[in-house]
């Protein structure tokens, strides 16, 4: 799948926020960008090879523009817990270490919380 082919699919009116830009621009324009930098020598080495990998999977960074999804919230939480791994190291029960991530973070689970 090559960028012309996907250039008719992105939204070149609505202006909206991107994460790696500082100001309003419209998918169109990132994927102009795109080939701009890639057309040109101007890039470093490793810059170039990172570029040459988004052309190879340009479907998956369309959907990546279409679709707001991130696991972001996901990685925190799992920082979070590996942080109360480290401090809590010494839990007589694995209750009380689940009781303490699920405090801290208000995680709703199906079952009720029993402390035995």
């Amino acid at each position: 799948m090559n960028g012309a082919s996907t250039a008719g699919n992105l939204d070149y009116k609505n202006f909206r926020k991107f994460t790696y830009f500082k100001y309003l621009i419209t998918e169109s324009d990132v994927e102009e960008l795109h080939l701009a930098l890639v057309e040109t020598n101007v890039c470093s080495e490793p810059l170039v090879k990172h570029l040459s990998y988004m052309q190879d999977h340009l479907e998956y960074v369309d959907n990546a523009l279409i679709y707001r999804y991130s696991n972001g919230p996901l990685e925190g939480t799992n920082n979070r817990i590996k942080v109360h791994k480290r401090n809590g190291y010494g839990y007589t029960r694995f209750n009380n270490f689940r009781l303490r991530i699920l405090l801290t973070k208000t995680i709703k689970t199906k079952h009720p919380i029993i402390i035995r």
